[in-house]
């Protein structure tokens, strides 16, 4: 496997679709903000001594080895002894050489080789190393060795698929912490703050209205024919009618920003935002809501949606909500897949919200 699995599996095209996006933000940047995401993004879950010698390198395969023995002394854990794990060490550097190129696939080939190894803990921090190298915003959340998703079985190719999606989604968390153009030391005039932010928006690239609108159809379709086949979490079938509302009235941008916030999530209330409704057909007054809102102070451009639902009032969540970024131009047929990935997360979640409060 290796470098021959490496230059095998395709690359997922989000990837490449991800760092453009990324490189525009940065362009845009401040020196203010490029100084603080800078520092926002070295808080990670992870091992600083190994992340600091990964990133220092040279490495080969025996520095390897001997990292990922150091990080199960500090961590006062046990990885199995010797097995294919750590027969295939000195294959590594290789792999990290072309995963500038290729960030999921190589993820993919170092996880399924590691995963089994101290619960996956060094194969996280390898992963972070990709990301680096790669130029992608680090990780977020700690990888686990039982999220189905993450099944070394899988193959290569699955993986890499989750892994992309994983890019994307640590993507969106860095995107929402992207601060304003200038840092409070700089004493910047309100008046000043609010034009650089509205410059950066209108400089960040968006789907078009007649874009998102078409694929906010087919996914509301999606949705309802799950329902119609009994294979949605929430156990009441949905209405076929669909409504799409373009344009939010400023007290719905801002009720939709006030429960992201509450839900994990920062979005922009003054940024372009489309919320899809459909009924649900139960004995109160209940609807799904697919709502995509610019993340962030929107700085960055693409869309990230989210799904809840609304009774009377929005249903609170007591977890973050799964969030989908939408590329701009991004063809349906590579955002309908990552959809239902995404979709297989967010409904449930949403569900569960409103279960806990029925």
């Amino acid at each position: 496997m290796g470098v021959s699995e490496l230059e095998r599996v395709a690359e997922p095209v989000a990837s490449e679709r991800l760092r453009a996006l990324l490189a525009d933000a940065r362009e845009r940047f401040t020196a203010s903000q490029r100084a603080t995401i800078a520092a926002w993004d070295e808080s990670r879950p992870l091992d600083r001594p190994t992340s600091t010698a990964l990133r220092l390198g040279p490495l080969d395969g025996a520095q390897l080895r001997r990292l990922a023995v150091d990080l199960v002394k500090r961590r006062a854990s046990s990885a199995p002894p010797g097995g294919a794990a750590s027969d295939r060490f000195d294959e590594m550097p290789a792999v990290l050489a072309g995963a500038a190129a290729r960030p999921a696939v190589a993820s993919a080939v170092l996880w399924s080789w590691l995963a089994e190894r101290d619960g996956g803990a060094f194969a996280a921090h390898l992963v972070q190393r990709v990301r680096e190298l790669a130029g992608l915003p680090g990780l977020r959340r700690r990888f686990a060795v039982d999220d189905p998703a993450l099944r070394v079985s899988s193959g290569v190719a699955a993986l890499a698929e989750a892994f992309a999606d994983r890019q994307v989604e640590d993507a969106c968390v860095w995107m929402e912490h992207v601060p304003p153009p200038f840092a409070a030391a700089e004493r910047a005039p309100l008046a000043r703050q609010h034009a650089a932010i509205e410059r950066t928006r209108a400089m960040a690239p968006h789907a078009t209205v007649a874009e998102f609108a078409g694929f906010a159809q087919l996914a509301a379709t999606f949705v309802v024919q799950l329902s119609a086949r009994r294979l949605d979490p929430l156990g009441f079938p949905l209405g076929r009618d669909v409504e799409l509302d373009r344009d939010p009235s400023v007290e719905r941008r801002i009720e939709i920003a006030s429960w992201a916030r509450q839900a994990g999530r920062f979005v922009s209330a003054r940024g372009q935002m489309f919320v899809v409704g459909i009924a649900v057909r139960a004995a109160w007054r209940l609807r799904l809501e697919l709502i995509a809102a610019e993340l962030g102070a929107g700085a960055c451009g693409g869309l990230g949606m989210m799904l809840r639902l609304r009774g009377d009032a929005p249903v609170a969540m007591s977890e973050r909500a799964p969030v989908l970024l939408c590329f701009p131009g991004e063809p349906t047929e590579e955002r309908g897949p990552r959809f239902e990935r995404w979709l297989s997360d967010a409904y449930p979640a949403a569900a569960r919200a409103w279960q806990a409060w029925s």
